[in-house]
């Protein structure tokens, strides 16, 4: 079995699977009935309405939760059917086939988008709202991006489980914390940080956490960090300078490069629990 093969079928899986359906047609509905009725008057700051932050957060809820449960229940799910097995046996190597399913999982989750995407923007232009094509493409490409930062992570998930039901846990457990229970936790942390190092920790803790960084990201890129307040003007302005950047950039590498190296370590060593 070659690399375009086991790439074929899973994201031939990956597209029939239930989770993504219904994640597309509530994606589509959710964004068109904002696009359309959500307060388009309701500005708060320039450039940052009602819609934007709703949608935003639409983003950064939904996305992550598809994407964690789709990707490391269909991984365990061919450990549980033998799949994974006969599939090593084959003469490819664990890192293709470790790529392989990333690159499906990203491909699959970037059709839907672009579905949903086109729906929603072809709605909004036909009975009109005062969304912005630069805002809502904004939106589309940090999706990509939110995808390709987690999508290995997702794949590590199912490699580290033995059965559906734990990897279905272990993807709650990470939507959880990086959604829910990071942000708890990063605000602990800050009232401890001494007030010289504090644009560094708020970097360094914006890029440990996928879903932050795109939020900072969405904020700074639609209305230049105002939404922000000009409390963190200093760090706005850190995090978009060339030190910021770079942990910024360095951090979203790591995401990628690390799970997917760790899944190919654990199907090496085999450590995945295959039966």
């Amino acid at each position: 079995m070659t690399f375009q093969a086991i790439f074929h079928n899973d994201l031939k899986q990956f597209i029939r699977n239930r989770w993504l359906v219904w994640f597309s047609v509530l994606f589509t509905l959710v964004a068109t009935s904002f696009l359309l009725f959500g307060g388009a008057n309701q500005e708060t700051y320039d450039g940052f309405n009602t819609n934007i932050a709703v949608l935003l957060n639409v983003n950064l809820f939904l996305l992550p939760l598809v994407l964690f449960i789709m990707g490391s229940v269909s991984v365990a799910a061919e450990k549980e059917e033998g799949l994974l097995t006969l599939v090593l046996s084959y003469p490819i190597s664990y890192f293709e086939l470790v790529v392989a399913k990333i690159l499906s999982l990203t491909t699959a989750m970037f059709l839907i988008l672009c579905l949903s995407y086109g729906i929603a923007s072809t709605g909004g232009f036909i009975f009109g709202t005062e969304l912005s094509l630069h805002t809502l493409l904004t939106f589309f490409f940090l999706s990509i991006l939110l995808i390709l930062l987690l999508a290995p992570l997702s794949i590590l998930m199912g490699v580290c489980s033995r059965t559906k039901f734990q990897s279905m846990a272990l993807a709650l457990g990470g939507w959880t914390f990086l959604v829910l229970l990071y942000e708890f936790i990063f605000m602990g942390l800050i009232t401890v940080v001494t007030p010289q190092l504090l644009k560094l920790f708020l970097t360094v803790a914006v890029a440990a956490n996928p879903i932050e960084l795109i939020r900072v990201a969405a904020i700074i890129i639609i209305d230049e960090g105002v939404s922000l307040g000009p409390s963190l003007y200093e760090f706005t302005s850190f995090i978009t300078g060339g030190f910021g950047s770079l942990i910024l950039i360095v951090f979203s590498v790591l995401w990628i490069v690390v799970p997917a190296l760790l899944s190919y370590w654990f199907i090496r060593g085999g450590k995945t629990h295959v039966e």
